[in-house]
């Protein structure tokens, strides 16, 4: 995906949380719940699915951004309000951060039938920071 696409989305991604001015700031992530079924991406992402250890089906959706750039780290704390907004539960752990050639954050929140992940990746060989949102159900058939 082009970055500045990428970019264009964060400034919507902006607008769209609570209080900011969107009317339906859960859409995206209705979107990711039902990407197995209706293969629509949430609005700018590339996005696939993938069996879970339980033999359910996940949604894993991605952005592209500027590498080490401020932008992703925004977006990324965007999503996971919009999760804790419109996903009524819990955090499952402390936050995860790796910090090595390329970094790493991962949050992950758990809601009555699905987990939900957040992560922030920087990859120095490809110049560029990725976003992560990730959607589990509990298990097959939820």
């Amino acid at each position: 995906m082009a970055r500045l696409g990428a970019a264009l989305w964060v400034s919507l991604s902006l607008a769209a949380l609570p209080g900011v001015g969107m009317t339906a700031p859960c859409t995206l992530l209705s979107d990711l719940d039902a990407f197995a079924e209706t293969r629509a991406a949430p609005s700018g992402a590339e996005c696939f699915t993938y069996l879970t250890t339980t033999g359910a089906t996940g949604t894993s959706c991605q952005w592209e951004f500027a590498y080490r750039s401020e932008t992703p780290k925004t977006f990324a704390s965007d999503l996971w309000r919009m999760i804790e907004t419109c996903k009524p539960g819990g955090q499952m752990r402390e936050d995860d951060q790796v910090n090595h050639p390329d970094s790493y954050g991962l949050r992950v929140w758990q809601a009555d039938q699905n987990t939900y992940a957040v992560a922030v990746k920087d990859k120095a060989q490809l110049n560029a920071t990725f976003v992560f949102l990730r959607s589990e159900p509990a298990r097959p058939g939820e």
